[in-house]
């Protein structure tokens, strides 16, 4: 990893934490360019996308993550809900099949995101 990177990840997280999406951004993205081996510069940009409910981008900076960290379920997870937001079962079939989901239907997904203080939940829904 770059000298650099470290500290504009860290730069990164605290724009985003106060608001400012932009800047964020513009350093999430600067991460990659010193250091492409770390996924957190994509681990970062993942996020912003995936709170703002943008699910192409949000899709491929969760696959360039878990393509240089296999292990990281966080961003798998990510990529199983980004890939629903687009539409995408197949890949969000075989991202729920690694967690344990052999038998997702996804016809018809209904899901909700809960949110708490430890990180979240995906709560799914069949309709009757």
């Amino acid at each position: 990893m770059d000298a650099n990177s470290w500290p504009l990840y860290e730069e990164a997280l605290r724009y985003d934490k106060v608001g400012d999406v932009y800047t964020a951004v513009k350093l999430f993205k600067k991460v990659p360019r010193l250091s492409p081996d770390w996924p957190e510069g994509y681990v970062g940009l993942g996020n912003i996308y995936h709170r703002r409910r943008e699910w192409k981008p949000a899709f491929h900076y969760w696959k360039k993550a878990v393509v240089l960290d296999a292990d990281d379920r966080e961003a798998w997870w990510h990529l199983g809900l980004a890939a629903i937001g687009l539409g995408r079962k197949r890949v969000a079939a075989t991202v729920w099949n690694k967690f344990g989901f052999e038998k997702v239907d996804l016809s018809q997904p209904i899901s909700l995101e809960v949110k708490g203080a430890e990180g979240y939940e995906i709560l799914w829904m069949q309709p009757l």
